[in-house]
């Protein structure tokens, strides 16, 4: 099977709660494709499913590092460090994230307004 396949079979297996499955297809999709940023990003979250924070934020962590514009990834690191009482850290993500999806709605503005 290809990249494509098993992240979204991982992806099904996520909405199903079936985590471990899910991280199991994504893991094999990043064996094929290791830049896919939304693989870490979802195999983050199912990781946080299963309680494996170091994992989620080793996961997230590799998202941003791909695409270090990545709001989502900055937005769910930022809810974990929060939720693991480490506010600080926590904060500056979910205000990175703020910080990056107002500059995405500004751009699609400027882009849609001289169209």
């Amino acid at each position: 099977m290809n990249a494509q396949v098993y992240y979204k079979r991982g992806i099904a297996r996520f909405e199903l709660q079936d985590y471990l499955g899910s991280i199991s297809d994504l893991t094999r999709a990043l064996e094929i494709d290791p830049t896919n940023k939304w693989c870490y990003l979802y195999k983050g979250i199912a990781k946080m499913g299963i309680v494996d924070y170091p994992g989620a934020i080793s996961d997230m962590n590799r998202a941003i590092a791909l695409s270090p514009m990545f709001t989502a990834a900055y937005y769910s690191r930022g809810l974990l460090k929060m939720e693991l009482g480490q506010t600080d850290d926590g904060l500056y993500d979910l205000n990175k994230a703020g910080e990056l999806s107002n500059s995405e709605i500004h751009e699609r503005t400027i882009s849609t307004s001289t169209n």
